[in-house]
C-alpha cells in the first residue's frame, strides 16, 4: 500500500508509534527493521521517543548542520577509531554515537543524509549506551505538524 489511504496510514502510525515509543529490545526484529521499508513513502507522526531511565539526555544539536552529521558518521565508520568492535567505548566513539542518536531521533528525514539510517542501525547493535532525546515540555502529538509532512 502507499500509506495515503486511511487504513494504511493508521497501520503505519501504529507501527511508527511502537518503533519510536518502545525500547528496541522489546520489539520483534521484523518490526524494528521492517519499519524502514515504509518510512520513505508514508507520512510520519512525530512523537516523543522512548526514554531509557538509565541514560542521560542527548546534547542539543542543529539539524541543519550537515557537516556535523557527516563528521560523526565518518568518525564512527572509520576502522582506525575502533568504534564498532569496542561497543563505542574507544576514544570519542561514545560522543559520536550520542550525537548520531540525537540527529537520528530529533531531525526531519529531509535534513539527514541517506547514509544515517544504515549507519545508525549498524551501530545501534554494537554501541551499548546512548542518550535520550527530550521533547519540548508540554509537547502533544499532532500528526498535521510540519515535522510530519514529507
Amino acid at each position: 500500500c502507499n500509506c495515503y489511504d486511511e487504513g494504511c496510514a493508521m497501520n503505519f502510525y501504529f507501527l511508527d508509534m511502537h518503533h519510536k515509543g518502545c525500547d528496541e529490545d522489546a520489539l520483534p526484529l521484523e518490526v524494528e527493521e521492517g519499519f524502514h521499508d515504509f518510512e520513505g513513502s508514508c507520512q510520519r507522526c512525530y512523537q516523543q521517543p522512548y526514554m531509557n531511565p538509565a541514560l542521560d539526555a542527548c546534547d542539543p544539536i542543529d539539524c541543519k548542520d550537515r557537516d556535523s552529521i557527516e563528521a560523526n558518521i565518518t568518525y564512527l565508520s572509520t576502522p582506525l577509531n575502533d568504534c564498532i568492535t569496542t561497543g563505542c567505548a574507544a576514544g570519542d566513539c561514545q560522543e559520536a554515537w550520542r550525537t548520531m542518536i540525537a540527529y537520528h531521533d530529533s531531525c526531519c528525514d529531509s535534513d539527514l543524509p541517506e547514509t544515517i539510517e544504515e549507519t545508525f542501525h549498524d551501530f545501534e547493535i554494537s554501541c551499548v549506551s546512548g542518550c535520550n532525546v527530550e521533547s519540548p515540555e508540554g509537547y502533544e502529538v499532532d500528526c498535521t505538524a510540519p515535522k510530519n509532512m514529507m
